[in-house]
């Protein structure tokens, strides 16, 4: 389909049909990027104090928890005011999410995350925060040429289900993009999508860092070149980029990579501009970095976990919505010009923390940086506190000598007494997300005691 078609006859007119104004918060969106640090933080309050009214009035769950903590909107003056808000959790979602919605009449949409720690969450999302979500979507792809309706090539999961498949594919058509199911990059799969593309000519990919590697190698060992598909450029979500995943894109499909950090509930929290800073949303999200056991701020350049509060969700608000993960906000500005703060480093989540025998945590982030060759796929399970098992896919430069050299390396961070089991497989399958995870602390007792706090029906 022509860009311009799916753009003006299509995706336009959808959204007017939803109530979706995205155009208007497009525009608005782009006039916040213009503005200066100072202007940026004055129009973030305004929106956070209006936030902050309207659910007090209108929203039970937050008018008893305001009244609880002995809180007014009209007495949240500054930013220490506004963290004695208590934190909202996926557990409290869970548990509480049925009078979490607010009294007024609006458009809503149910949603699922994907549930890839195991424990999807379902909320609702009305149309004003969807289409805000939308707009900070193609404002930043438009940062690197991507205009709505552009051709797209996806690499991303198609749930089981004739009905849930031909949803998939219905919506795939008219949004101009084309995806291959991230449960099936097998050769035969790979080179199919490649020819395909070949001849569907998208101006971007977009998917998970694992499966896009994934499919650039098996279309090089079938000596084609990925380049071949000519895309502008090449967008990475849904997991942790990183940095040999963006050097094996880079080559392979000879186009500049864009990190893509967000979240189902409340669209993109952070994406990499074209000098590579991480901006942050905060058009549309407050992004707090808090010390995840006392829950106190901390400075810019050392890493907390990430707070976030959408601005534009009036009627199932997320308002101080921990997210789990391990982030670094910068204190230095970006390049590029604009004012908006960026992340310096994303770690991922708290949880995917090795714990070692000796009490220490290291990041599972560690075990990717160390696997970086010789492998086609891993994936590490803790199974007790001094036992760790990792599944291997021989690559063809695969040896021995070299694991022996990765398993100096694991004792270094990770203690003598860690018992290390190699077990080598043909296949590692995706998890149910349609995401693969390096990492699954099986065995964490601080996860399972935190899980089972925040999480009591689960």
């Amino acid at each position: 389909m022509y860009p311009f078609f799916a753009k003006y006859l299509l995706y336009y007119p959808i959204q007017v049909f939803r109530g979706e104004k995205v155009g208007q918060y497009l525009k608005e969106v782009r006039e916040f990027n213009h503005l200066s640090r100072s202007e940026m933080d004055k129009t973030q309050w305004d929106k956070l104090t209006s936030l902050l009214n309207c659910v007090y009035h209108n929203n039970r769950y937050y008018r008893k928890l305001f009244e609880d903590h002995n809180l007014h909107p009209d007495h949240i003056r500054s930013w220490e005011d506004f963290r004695k808000v208590p934190f909202l959790t996926k557990g409290i979602i869970r548990e509480r999410g049925e009078v979490m919605l607010s009294s007024e009449k609006r458009r809503l949409d149910y949603r699922k995350t994907s549930g890839s720690t195991g424990m999807p969450l379902t909320f609702v999302k009305d149309r004003v925060a969807l289409a805000y979500m939308n707009a900070v979507m193609h404002d930043v792809y438009s940062w690197h040429g991507i205009d709505i309706g552009d051709r797209c090539c996806r690499i991303w999961a198609i749930p089981k289900g004739t009905k849930k498949r031909l949803s998939i594919s219905l919506r795939d058509r008219l949004q101009n993009r084309r995806r291959l199911n991230s449960f099936d990059v097998s050769d035969a799969s790979s080179l199919e999508f490649f020819h395909n593309m070949l001849r569907f000519h998208p101006r971007f990919m977009m998917g998970v860092p694992s499966y896009i590697t994934e499919f650039a190698k098996r279309v090089r060992n079938a000596s084609l070149n990925p380049a071949d598909i000519g895309l502008r450029v090449i967008i990475s979500t849904g997991e942790i980029l990183y940095p040999a995943q963006k050097e094996l894109m880079e080559k392979s499909f000879d186009c500049p990579i864009a990190n893509e950090y967000g979240t189902t509930e409340c669209g993109i929290v952070a994406f990499a501009c074209r000098e590579g800073g991480m901006h942050l949303m905060t058009h549309n999200l407050v992004v707090e970095v808090i010390d995840p056991e006392t829950g106190a701020l901390v400075e810019p350049g050392k890493p907390g976990e990430i707070v976030i509060t959408e601005l534009h969700g009036f009627h199932m608000p997320f308002i101080r919505y921990r997210l789990g993960d391990t982030v670094t906000v910068s204190s230095r500005p970006c390049h590029c010009g604009l004012q908006s703060p960026c992340l310096e480093h994303i770690e991922g989540r708290l949880e995917d923390m090795i714990q070692t025998p000796d009490g220490r945590k290291v990041a599972g982030g560690m075990l990717y940086y160390t696997l970086t060759e010789g492998i086609q796929q891993f994936k590490a399970i803790q199974r007790a506190v001094d036992r760790l098992e990792v599944f291997i896919v021989k690559g063809p430069s695969f040896s021995d000598a070299w694991l022996a050299g990765v398993r100096r390396q694991w004792r270094d961070y990770l203690g003598e007494a860690m018992k290390i089991d190699f077990r080598f497989v043909d296949h590692i399958p995706a998890d149910r997300s349609g995401k693969m995870r390096y990492f699954v602390p099986e065995f964490d007792p601080d996860y399972i005691e935190s899980s089972a706090k925040k999480s009591p029906n689960p």
